[in-house]
């Protein structure tokens, strides 16, 4: 569980080094684009390396494609969002 909880910190890092980089190189508009890309970097990241936070939460998803998917999407938050959805998990793991 530690092992799948540190490579996906590690995968929201990478993301945000990632859009960081490539923000300045998008040109001003209405639609958010780095958010777009944030997405799919993060979902791409999660599918290509199989980062699965259900599994590692202790769920059994029949379809791991869609594990991979919402790890993609919390990985696409960059790494303050997975700091706060860690903080929550264990708050609530305290509670029990």
């Amino acid at each position: 569980m530690i092992n799948n909880i540190v490579m996906i910190i590690l995968l929201s890092v990478i993301v945000e080094y990632l859009v960081n980089v490539i923000k300045p190189l998008i040109p001003e508009t209405d639609y958010p684009i780095p958010l777009i890309i944030s997405l799919v970097i993060g979902i791409a990241l999660a599918v290509v390396v199989k980062a699965d936070i259900l599994t590692a939460v202790g769920f059994n998803p029949e379809y791991l494609i869609i594990s991979y998917i919402v790890t993609g999407l919390i990985v696409s938050g960059g790494s303050t969002a997975v700091h706060e959805l860690i903080a929550k998990l264990r708050a609530s793991r305290e509670d029990l």
